[in-house]
């Protein structure tokens, strides 16, 4: 290949095919973005022009959605636990715009805070409101962590922060769940 860009009608037909089917590959796993599709694409070698077309082609047949893609990932993270500053950090390293990814967080946290269930908060749990954030950690903690609270409060604490503080939340929200599951959990 020379150093100068191929106009389409010289570029091999099958390279494109290969593009297309090397991009196809790479969304069958998950979702991407399409900075994701064109950094994988740029990796194999291929040219700006042809890059830029299979983007726009995935696009265009519905298969590479940016809206689509920060939507699945900040629920995907949401749902680990993650922090909502850091899955704003992750979206905008996979080329979201900051707008995009707040409102993809945002639904994506109205998603699970609907979908929930019944792994949030007890009813007449007193430490948290029911459409926020805290509540969604609450029933994550309750699940990963309850039965450790239980058997071993002081161990099952510590864990449970490390936990919280490792996927991005500050000690002061992470100490809050830790007391709001203490408080609905039956002792010991």
């Amino acid at each position: 290949m020379t150093a100068e860009r191929r106009s389409e009608a010289d570029r091999p037909a099958d390279e494109g095919a290969k593009a297309r089917t090397r991009a196809l590959r790479y969304l069958q796993a998950r979702e991407r973005s399409p900075l994701e599709v064109r950094e994988r694409l740029r990796r194999y070698g291929y040219e700006e022009d042809l890059v830029a077309e299979v983007t726009a082609w995935l696009e265009q047949i519905g298969l590479l959605d940016q809206d689509r893609f920060a939507r699945a990932l900040a629920t995907a993270r949401l749902n680990a636990g993650w922090s909502r500053r850091r899955i704003l950090a992750e979206l905008a390293g996979k080329g979201v715009t900051s707008p995009e990814a707040e409102a993809a967080v945002g639904a994506a946290t109205a998603g699970s805070m609907a979908s929930n269930n019944g792994a949030g908060p007890v009813e007449g749990d007193p430490a948290c409101d029911e459409g926020s954030e805290d509540a969604l950690l609450v029933g994550l903690v309750r699940r990963r962590f309850g039965r450790q609270l239980v058997e071993d409060p002081e161990g099952g604490q510590r864990r449970a922060l490390a936990f919280l503080v490792r996927r991005g939340h500050d000690w002061e929200r992470a100490r809050r769940v830790i007391r709001a599951v203490s408080e609905v959990l039956p002792p010991g």
